[in-house]
């Protein structure tokens, strides 16, 4: 599925809500920029003076140096190659190598995106202004810190592939669950948390059904003393999937790679964010790079 600037999903997907990175990347009242691509557009994000998150453009206004070498300052983000200054709005603060008289600044504007941070995780919106709907406010991002853990990784595939990956259980017989079938030793599997792990071997059929946000769909397996397992996934368009209640969101870094944003919530517990993320394989420097890309463990 294309989603560059211009084709009809990349154009829907604009006019959404979509979680650019986390706030741990952003650390500090103020730091350092860090680059993000998402939907095709090479970005950087900081946090100013202020504590406010800005997102724009990479490449500067004025001679496309890369704002990534920029320098944080007060209230906005200096270009190194001719120091031009830009809040995070977009707005060209100061062009000191331009005359004492110079009114360039003021006919220019940066690329630079509306912004929420909420449920430690870091929003911006792409679309055209007239068309902003409002933030969302999902539950997850309302609850206490410390009953909510959000993992990321940097998939290597389409972001169509990564919602088709989610919304197909029957993988996880072999990939998430499928130990005995590859070749983990007995003290292996016993070392497992059993609520989480075990071989589930079996084959599903599958029902579907049109809703207003996008389909649900039911895996339908056979269990003993003939019952039958039924697990409901909805979507929620553009890139939403809920398993067991929790919500993954697959948003596009280009046409060939996604972002996947994976949370752990519940309102009524705290969650042990260690184990949270040792068991979906997304802790830093272990699972994945600081760039979040998969890390391969022998």
């Amino acid at each position: 599925m294309r989603v560059g600037p211009g084709t009809p999903m990349g154009e829907l997907i604009r006019r959404t809500w979509l979680p650019f990175c986390l706030s741990e990347e952003l650390p500090g009242v103020v730091c350092d920029p860090v680059r993000v691509r998402l939907m095709h557009e090479d970005l950087v994000a900081f946090r100013d003076t202020a504590g406010r998150v800005g997102v724009m453009g990479e490449h500067c206004p004025h001679r496309n140096a890369s704002l990534f070498y920029g320098r944080n300052e007060d209230g906005g983000l200096r270009c190194l190659y001719h120091g031009w200054k830009i809040d995070v709005d977009g707005t060209i603060l100061e062009t000191p190598c331009e005359p004492a008289g110079s009114r360039i600044r003021f006919h220019i504007r940066h690329t630079a995106y509306p912004v929420v941070e909420q449920g430690d995780v870091v929003w911006i919106y792409m679309g055209p202004r007239d068309k902003r709907p409002p933030f969302p406010n999902f539950w997850w991002t309302q609850l206490p810190a410390e009953n909510r853990v959000v993992g990321k990784i940097n998939y290597a595939c389409n972001y169509v592939q990564s919602i088709e990956g989610a919304i197909e259980h029957i993988h996880g017989d072999v990939l998430h669950s499928g130990h005995e079938l590859l070749g983990w030793t007995p003290d292996q599997i016993a070392s497992l948390d059993k609520a989480y792990y075990g071989f589930r071997p079996a084959a599903r059929h599958y029902e579907f059904q049109d809703t207003a946000y996008g389909f649900r769909f039911a895996g339908i397996k056979p269990l003993d003393d003939d019952m039958k397992g039924v697990n409901v996934t909805p979507f929620i368009t553009p890139f939403h999937v809920m398993l067991a209640g929790s919500p993954h969101m697959f948003v596009p870094i280009d046409d060939e790679h996604t972002w996947y944003f994976d949370v752990r919530a519940n309102p009524n517990r705290p969650i042990d964010r260690a184990k949270a993320l040792a068991e979906r394989g997304e802790v830093v420097g272990l699972d994945v790079d600081h760039e979040r890309k998969k890390l391969r463990k022998m």
